[in-house]
């Protein structure tokens, strides 16, 4: 709980004591007693998770709403750092990101379904150290968190990870032709990226993406398009 206001103290209000109540006292050795026995409040785990993890203070506060979803992150955070040696800081932007956006669209924001997502904690650790890794990109991230919430926890992400990348050199060819032909049909926006315009970068992989629906990575389109494009 948290103090809102005082008004006793406040002469406007013209509050006074109840005289009929007796004073409340409570003994300091139960107080004691109640407050070892007490979980971590969410006001503390709110700056722990900022001071410890490196969070930005709104995004810890909703990751401490409930103890579903601080327990998801942290769960996940704890595994994570066993895996890897980037600093926990890293680590806790990485996974909050991860968790505030996905992870709670697939819950439609409903923290007490979290115990029955597809996703567990150790799956998107899974997932998420090959990206800290920098095995994967965000694409990937995405194709791989959304197969496991569309199929079971029992999904291999190793194995799954490894289809993914024999896909891409299997369409080397295909992926080549796509970006030749999104060349060829914006000649305009050629000359400019080649005037410096180099944000256009974005629209033209924007383009390749949408032709191979999404599978690869940008970072794999971008490569292919550098060569498309000198």
């Amino acid at each position: 709980t948290k103090l809102l206001r005082t008004k006793e103290s406040t002469a406007e209000y013209r509050y006074f004591p109840e005289p009929d109540l007796p004073l409340l006292i409570i003994d300091p050795d139960e107080i004691s007693d109640v407050s070892s026995k007490m979980p971590e409040l969410p006001s503390d785990k709110e700056h722990r998770f900022k001071a410890q993890f490196g969070i930005l203070m709104p995004d810890s506060i909703i990751l401490c709403r409930s103890l579903q979803l601080g327990d998801f992150f942290e769960s996940c955070l704890r595994i994570l750092a066993q895996r890897t040696d980037k600093p926990i800081s890293e680590l806790g932007i990485v996974v909050s990101k991860w968790v505030l956006s996905l992870v709670l669209n697939a819950v439609n924001g409903k923290d007490e379904k979290l115990p029955g997502l597809n996703l567990r904690p150790e799956k998107l650790a899974d997932i998420l150290v090959l990206k800290v890794n920098k095995k994967i990109g965000t694409t990937r991230v995405r194709l791989l968190i959304q197969h496991v919430l569309d199929h079971d926890g029992e999904t291999d992400i190793f194995a799954l990870n490894q289809f993914y990348s024999e896909l891409y050199r299997k369409n080397e060819n295909l992926l080549s032709d796509l970006c030749n032909q999104v060349v060829y049909q914006n000649p305009q926006k050629v000359k400019s990226f080649r005037d410096g315009q180099e944000g256009l970068m974005n629209f033209f992989i924007g383009q390749v993406m949408g032709g191979c629906g999404g599978v690869l990575e940008a970072e794999e389109v971008r490569l292919f398009l550098l060569k498309a494009l000198k």
